[in-house]
């Protein structure tokens, strides 16, 4: 940690001197900025393979993905995906792959990532995610209700997954920001004109309960901080629920989420584990 500390601030000691003393921008505009696009690729990249619920070293918790087998009604996520893995150097891709096989290069996986999926889909695992992030679960019947893109759409989606991944660069310099904050419209920006925030709000407590966060926090003495402002997150939206249902004397759509009990299982072993 010291030796990376001392790196990092000489580093950015030698952008401050060369800007203010030879009044360039080499390493700035042409080492930084690309350093930080790319790292916000690969931030993306495990993101998404990483959009599961299994704690274990599993096709879940690493998920598979490849754009090219995506159908048209899912153009817009297919063009995230490709986006992110040109920055990337197909991260999103590999990523997933990489953790279960960590011995094989990243070049052969790029490579032969195809083949690789394929065999994973026809062998004996289990609850693999294909193609898959937990918005897709957690906001179905809001993706649902979106019509099929058209073309100026992907013109759209192209410019909102490279300001996207720039946002990512965020995680790497330090914000305290969901690693997943931009997965929603990633799998398509339409999504914020199709629902309220009241909807948005009712979905997240709906996988939050399915997941039973409330009963994990018992078992956590010093929760970090990402869970304590998820912890936070919920209580506000769980307010923000009641709230709407209570002006309208409706209950709020939500999607039915559930998960096979030998994933759910796993998670409480681990959970119990700790504690």
């Amino acid at each position: 940690m010291a030796i990376e500390t001392v790196g990092l601030y000489s580093y950015m000691t030698a952008i401050f001197c060369e800007i203010y003393y030879l009044s360039s921008f080499y390493l700035l505009c042409f080492h930084l900025v690309p350093l930080l696009i790319y790292q916000g690729s690969v931030v993306a990249s495990a993101s998404f393979a990483h959009s599961g619920i299994d704690k274990r070293n599993s096709f879940n918790s690493n998920g598979c993905f490849d754009a090219d087998v995506l159908p048209p009604e899912k153009g817009l996520f297919a063009l995230s995906i490709r986006v992110i893995a040109i920055f990337g150097n197909y991260a999103v891709y590999n990523h997933g792959i990489h953790h279960a096989f960590t011995q094989l290069p990243l070049e052969i996986i790029n490579q032969d990532y195809k083949f690789i999926n394929k065999h994973i889909l026809e062998g004996n695992y289990k609850h693999v995610r294909y193609n898959d992030v937990m918005s897709l679960t957690v906001f179905k019947h809001i993706y649902e209700r979106i019509p099929p893109p058209k073309w100026y759409d992907y013109i759209i989606q192209g410019i909102v997954s490279v300001c996207a991944v720039v946002g990512y660069s965020g995680t790497v310099i330090g914000f305290p920001m969901f690693p997943n904050i931009f997965e929603p419209i990633l799998v398509d920006y339409r999504y914020f004109f199709y629902c309220t925030r009241e909807e948005r709000s009712a979905a997240l407590l709906s996988i939050w309960e399915a997941l039973h966060l409330m009963d994990f926090k018992k078992g956590i003495v010093r929760p970090n901080a990402y869970l304590s402002r998820l912890l936070a997150n919920y209580e506000h939206h769980k307010e923000v629920v009641a709230k709407a249902e209570a002006a309208d004397g409706k209950k709020l759509p939500r999607p039915d989420i559930s998960y096979d009990p030998e994933i759910l299982h796993h998670l409480w072993k681990l959970q119990n584990q700790r504690a």
